[in-house]
């Protein structure tokens, strides 16, 4: 199969179900082709394969109701792709407006070395992005108490985006 020949299945696919446009449907195929999304037209003639199993496996879990992130288990958020579980919450791009109005605030006002409380961190995205652009300043990440653990027993554990930029998970916070 072609890759043209998969997105073109899966456009119709979605369109037979009320989705329009193709936005997810490069989504999924590029996902599913192991490629970027914008090298899509650039790659159409290319061998694929049979991935139209795959493919509609992936239609099924999006036709029930779960949005594409979930089932991607990632997403990308201020240029980093974070893991994602249904335990955390889809990043958005209105809190990308959040993080640079800390990190613009933080450096305008010289703020210099702190620390930053993350309540509820989720996949981490505001956390690490904020010590990914406030390297010097020390951005460090918590989570609550009571808060669930993202490993059994609260053992620390790797944290953060799949660019190498992490964090460990903490159950305490400091006085």
């Amino acid at each position: 199969m072609l890759l043209s020949e998969l997105l073109a299945l899966c456009r119709r696919e979605m369109e037979g179900r009320g989705f329009r446009g193709s936005h997810e449907a490069e989504i999924l195929v590029s996902h599913l082709a192991g490629i970027p999304r914008s090298r899509l037209s650039l790659d159409a003639g290319r061998e694929v394969g049979d991935l139209a199993v795959a493919l509609r496996s992936l239609l099924r879990r999006r036709f029930s109701g779960e949005p594409v992130q979930y089932i991607l288990g990632a997403w990308e958020f201020y240029g980093r792709e974070f893991l994602l579980t249904r335990d955390t919450l889809i990043p958005r791009p209105e809190t990308e407006g959040l993080v640079e109005g800390v990190v613009d605030a933080w450096r305008k006002e010289k703020r210099g070395a702190g620390r930053m409380l993350d309540v509820g961190t989720g996949c981490g995205a505001i956390a690490v992005t904020l010590a990914a652009e406030l390297p010097r300043e020390g951005c460090s990440r918590w989570t609550c108490p009571g808060e669930r653990s993202p490993s059994p027993g609260g053992t620390p554990t790797p944290w953060g985006s799949r660019t190498g930029f992490g964090f460990s998970v903490r159950t305490d916070i400091p006085p």
